[in-house]
């Protein structure tokens, strides 16, 4: 094993649907975007915020603290089967650089299911 060699972060959950979150519709990827975001908050009782930029979302601690993570603009993408929300990874102090992406997805192939990924990411190592 190479010394020094940073390894992607890769990760999925899923979970089961009794009822869809989100329609399956252009408006339905972009609302599954929205209401990650609000969990986020919720679940983090207001320790990490989002705030949308521009150009994307960022994850900062607290309302005006460190950048946590950045993100790119979402985009969107509906199929008959899916709709799903990605945001690609570009930078904040928890990141080793910019790289990897967050992909949020409701899918129906078969059981309806909510999925959570992360993939390609670089996270910055404990100093």
């Amino acid at each position: 094993m190479r010394p020094n060699v940073p390894l992607a972060v890769d990760s999925e959950q899923r979970v089961p649907l009794l009822h869809p979150v989100v329609p399956m519709t252009p408006t339905g990827a972009r609302r599954l975007g929205r209401v990650y975001w609000e969990e986020v908050e919720r679940t983090t009782r207001g320790l990490v915020s989002v705030r949308s930029t521009g150009g994307g979302v960022e994850l900062r601690l607290l309302r005006s603290g460190p950048l946590l993570l950045g993100f790119g603009p979402a985009e969107h993408r509906v199929t008959p089967t899916s709709v799903s929300c990605s945001y690609r990874i570009v930078n904040g102090l928890l990141a080793r650089a910019e790289g990897g992406v967050l992909a949020l997805a409701q899918e129906r192939a078969g059981p309806l299911y909510l999925r959570t990924s992360v993939r390609g990411f670089f996270r910055a190592s404990a100093r």
